[in-house]
């Protein structure tokens, strides 16, 4: 069975699924067909964009709770509603194209393959929609759904199996009416999965309610192996790194740790530290504190409840391990302290990092005219992991008023940045190298739906109903001449392409775009003034579709004699 499931990422095999799948869906490269953008479930958009606009382009009110991710195919971006029912929205305008109603909230997020939407709804029923009109094509009897639905490139729909079913089925037949019997293949596991399936050819892989990582043979639906976390799952989808061969994973709830697992043999490869304080509600009866006590810390303020746990410290046989740990939270300088229930999100990843957001319910302690008061006050917490090595590179926290304490948002990373939303309507852009927040905005209301990038915006949903669309035009923060120049929006769709240089010393610009065989197209010449962003824009009348590369050199006039060089890769597709 190994060996057989070893073969099926073998390169042969892959060029042959790929172009398969590319037979299946013919999509754009900056469409986002489904939950994490990709049937790996990356999180990761690998278009070169800006920053957000000051003001959304458009922003619809659905009059309904949004929990859905969107997803965006030709222009059209589709998501699920609490009113039971699946959008489509022109991506361009904001203009609700149609509305389709079925019998449960619609917390899943829609896969666009095919000219077909389907999506899963909590009455039960996977529906398979005319992309064009939201007319019913096909149903699939798969329980309660929260998770996302993917496609292998053989047109089998794999849907976990949520309530009152366990596992995962795939389904081939066509018929006007699937049903549960009839899929080609069920797998029962533990428990019901709300995971969305991961795909790499025939490898599948996802996570059950019963805190295991599962991998699967597609085409077979046997299980070739499985990975035990201190997790329970939930809604966490796994993601595949193709060119490794690696599954990133995190369990959430009692386990707050990141898994790195090899996707042929499920062994674990890393498994990162995670906040050890965060595990604290699931590990409390193993803790020499009574957990009476420990929670009965929150009554006291921090300059009387650091002497209690210290003293508690000295007699624990833990001295320095998980509880020292735990102690340094509730002792939080804000005030804050940790009390457990642990949420995170589906991984993102890119090139070299995994990013992950954790939710960790606590309470703030705020003393108004003289009496001490404790209210609700969840953390959430941005992680950046190497992907080798599992170690942290750096984290962004906040404490938000959020009433909302399950799920969580999950990150989106793209080539700079990471897009984030978190409670109490936080979106925030993060530099990828740094963590250091570029550009904020607040939607003034819960955000669980995850970012959406696509034809050079940002889209984003609320628990409030709104879905707001974002320009990816803004520039970047001037830093250096390799960093802050650039091309954007890319690829190109209009009748421009903008070409951002900038340089930290007065210099001279020389520009020069080529085809792919070398025939120069654009040229541009100018000085460049130490410290500022200046763009240049080329023309793209009469300019065909393809791949160009913009040679940018610098001369510096300071009297060093220095020059710096830069190609610049631009994509042409309108």
């Amino acid at each position: 069975m190994r060996v057989r499931y070893a073969s099926i990422i073998g390169k042969p095999f892959v060029c042959a699924v790929l172009a398969a799948a590319a037979l299946i869906s013919p999509s754009l490269a900056s469409d986002w067909p489904m939950f994490r953008g990709d049937a790996q479930r990356t999180g990761y958009s690998g278009d070169v964009v800006g920053y957000p606009s000051k003001q959304p382009d458009w922003v619809d009110t659905l009059n309904c709770a949004v929990v859905s991710s969107p997803s965006v195919v030709k222009g059209v971006l589709y998501i699920g509603g609490r009113d039971s029912a699946i959008y489509a929205i022109n991506a361009g305008s904001g203009k609700i194209l149609w509305k389709r109603k079925t019998k449960g909230w619609i917390d899943s997020s829609p896969l666009v393959m095919s000219g077909r939407v389907i999506v899963g709804s909590r009455d039960g029923t996977v529906y398979i929609l005319d992309a064009a009109n939201g007319d019913d094509v096909s149903f699939l009897d798969a329980g309660l759904q929260l998770s996302s639905p993917a496609m292998m490139a053989d047109g089998t729909i794999l849907c976990g199996m949520g309530l009152p079913y366990h596992g995962v089925s795939g389904y081939t037949t066509v018929l006007p009416k699937w049903t549960r019997t009839n899929a080609a293949w069920t797998v029962a596991f533990g428990q019901t999965s709300y995971s969305s399936p991961a795909l790499y050819g025939q490898a599948v892989v996802l996570g059950a309610n019963d805190g295991r990582l599962y991998g699967l043979d597609g085409q077979s639906g046997k299980i070739v192996w499985s990975v035990g976390t201190a997790g329970s799952v939930y809604m966490s989808s796994p993601a595949i790194d193709k060119d490794a061969g690696t599954v990133y994973f995190a369990p959430g709830d009692g386990d707050a740790a990141v898994y790195a697992v090899d996707l042929v043999k499920g062994q674990v490869l890393w498994r990162s530290e995670g906040l050890p304080a965060l595990s604290l509600s699931k590990r409390i009866k193993a803790s020499p504190i009574p957990p009476a006590q420990l929670l009965s810390l929150l009554r006291f303020s921090p300059q009387y409840r650091q002497p209690i746990i210290d003293g508690l410290l000295r007699k624990s046989a833990m001295s320095g391990g998980l509880l020292a740990k735990a102690a340094a939270t509730l002792t939080d300088a804000t005030g804050w302290m940790a009390t457990g229930g642990l949420k995170t999100s589906s991984v993102a990843i890119d090139e070299a990092n995994v990013y992950v957001v954790q939710k960790a319910l606590g309470l703030k302690e705020a003393t108004v005219g003289g009496s001490t008061n404790y209210q609700y006050m969840p953390s959430f917490t941005l992680l950046a992991l190497d992907k080798k090595t599992g170690v942290e590179k750096w984290r962004f926290s906040e404490l938000r008023n959020c009433a909302r304490i399950g799920y969580c948002s999950s990150p989106l990373a793209s080539k700079r940045s990471v897009f984030v939303g978190w409670g109490d309507g936080a979106l925030h852009v993060l530099d990828k190298t740094t963590g250091k927040p570029v550009w904020s905005d607040t939607l003034h209301a819960d955000i669980i739906s995850s970012p959406a990038i696509a034809d050079g915006k940002l889209f984003i949903a609320t628990l409030a109903g709104t879905v707001s669309a974002y320009n990816l035009l803004e520039t970047a923060p001037g830093l250096d001449f390799p960093t802050s120049t650039y091309c954007y929006p890319n690829p190109a769709r209009g009748s421009v392409s903008h070409i951002q240089v900038y340089v930290n010393r007065p210099a001279q610009m020389s520009m020069v775009v080529y085809t792919m065989a070398d025939k120069p197209v654009f040229r541009k010449e100018a000085g460049c003034e130490a410290g500022q962003k200046q763009v240049f824009d080329w023309n793209l009348a009469g300019v065909a579709n393809g791949v160009y590369f913009a040679h940018i050199t610098v001369h510096y006039s300071d009297g060093a004699g220095q020059t710096e060089k830069k190609v610049v890769k631009i994509a042409v597709l309108r």
